[in-house]
């Protein structure tokens, strides 16, 4: 007798287990709802977290963002989709802050987010290719 009510314990416990793991998994997910399989181009959602992202940061920028990673005008004219970045571009490249990621869906497979120079960049890692860019500069000309 002893078996069928261990049985219908845990059996329930269970139940109730996978019952509560379910909201919490969704209550975990991004509210966006974005294909995050083949995102290799920014949205205005996208450009809106990012900007969002800049003003909260103004006072502590991190690398990539601060005044000693300005590009020359030169090399800003060349931060274009569709251009692959040359070796000195590479070198002033920084991760884009992990603060920032998880505002952002996730890139496509084979590509990454960088920033440098108030630009948010999406890049082909084989490449170097920028598939797309978003200017974060202050001015309105710079808007990406």
């Amino acid at each position: 007798m002893t078996s069928p009510w261990l049985l219908s314990v845990v059996v329930t416990g269970l139940f109730s287990l996978t019952g509560s793991a379910m909201p919490a998994r969704e209550h975990s997910r991004d509210v966006d709802d974005r294909d995050r399989t083949s995102h290799t181009k920014f949205d205005d959602r996208d450009r809106q977290a990012a900007r969002e992202w800049l003003n909260e940061h103004r006072e502590n920028l991190p690398q990539g963002f601060r005044e000693q990673d300005r590009l020359s005008p030169d090399q800003e004219s060349r931060l274009q989709p569709g251009v692959i970045l040359d070796s000195d571009t590479r070198r002033r490249i920084r991760p884009a802050p992990v603060d920032l990621l998880r505002r952002l869906p996730p890139p496509a497979r084979h590509y990454r987010y960088a920033a440098v120079d108030d630009h948010i960049l999406l890049v082909e890692d084989r490449t170097w290719s920028v598939s797309d860019i978003i200017h974060l500069h202050p001015d309105a000309s710079h808007q990406g």
